[in-house]
């Protein structure tokens, strides 16, 4: 079993204990569990592990807290931790909370989302970076994790990562479209796929479309699961093209099959005319491989959505 498949084991049965002592080298927490107050409600700090004095927490919820409650129980536990991590953990998901000190003061809690059932793939690439070994113990210090666990979850290195990927997966889904021979048209229809993709991705991930915070893949899944009489559905001719044209893009949502329909569910309309079909669009007779939806996906996992900052990590 490699160290990715160990990490992704344990976040699935939520055995942060287990992976930090066991699987990444960490050691145990230095102080007891305890209760925070917050509104009048009681929180329980379960610690998890600590290494050179960087704890890591765990706050057991039913439902993750909105982002004020969050910033509220980081300032109250911060006396009995100075350095520390913060983990919200409900049954479906897990919410990682990176406090990272501003240049003005204070400090602003980075976040990294993750459905228990299936981690997200960034968060087990960044975990699997902050892994101790015992050649390192000798000469590790409170600052040198401190700057293990920065470097791997600092907002803006997270947003640099975050656009070297994008232009990775942007000449790739350039190479990949068919039916556009002019090159500046492909690199820009590319563009304009991408940012509609990001636009959807930030909904779903806020439980927008369809209360789904999977919407795309389970819309991917779903249409090919689909075949008439030696009629394959393709995920972006037969379902993006609607859900972008006649979907977000009109108030009607007259969609031209019932079955399509009936997966892409009830959409907002969407002002501003990103999701209106574009003369590239009329024009060509493009294609796009469901494969390549794939790995935009696996990509946009990698992150985490947010209305009032970019992607992060």
């Amino acid at each position: 079993m490699t160290i990715d498949q160990e990490i992704s084991q344990r976040l699935g049965t939520r055995d942060l204990k287990g992976l930090f002592l066991d699987v990444l080298g960490w050691d145990q927490p230095g102080i007891p569990a305890f209760d925070l107050d917050a509104d009048g409600t009681i929180f329980g700090v379960r610690p998890i592990a600590q290494k050179r004095g960087l704890h890591v927490v765990e706050i057991p919820v039913a439902e993750i807290p909105g982002a004020d409650i969050q910033h509220r129980l980081d300032l109250a536990l911060s006396p009995r931790a100075p350095e520390r991590m913060l983990v919200f953990s409900s049954s479906e998901r897990q919410v990682w909370r990176w406090p990272e000190p501003r240049k003005s003061g204070g400090t602003r809690l980075v976040p990294q989302d993750s459905p228990a059932a299936r981690p997200n793939p960034g968060l087990v690439q960044r975990l699997a970076a902050v892994r101790f070994r015992f050649a390192e113990e000798e000469a590790l210090t409170l600052p040198a994790v401190k700057d293990r666990v920065r470097a791997q979850f600092n907002a803006e290195q997270v947003t640099n990562r975050f656009y070297e990927r994008f232009q990775t997966q942007h000449e790739t889904l350039q190479d990949a479209l068919e039916g556009i021979t002019d090159e500046d048209l492909r690199r820009w229809y590319a563009t304009l796929l991408m940012n509609r993709l990001m636009f959807i991705y930030f909904l779903q991930k806020k439980g927008f479309l369809n209360e789904d915070r999977e919407y795309l893949r389970t819309c991917l899944r779903s249409v090919r699961e689909l075949k008439g009489n030696d009629e394959f559905y393709g995920f972006y001719r037969d379902l993006l093209l609607p859900m972008f044209h006649q979907g977000f893009g009109s108030f009607e949502h007259d969609y031209p099959d019932d079955q399509v329909a009936a997966i892409v569910g009830d959409l907002p309309y969407v002002n501003g005319g990103i999701f209106e079909e574009h003369e590239i669009e009329s024009g060509h007779d493009i294609a796009v491989p469901d494969e390549m939806f794939e790995s935009i996906f696996d990509f946009f996992d990698g992150f985490t959505w947010h209305l009032d900052d970019r992607p992060h990590g």
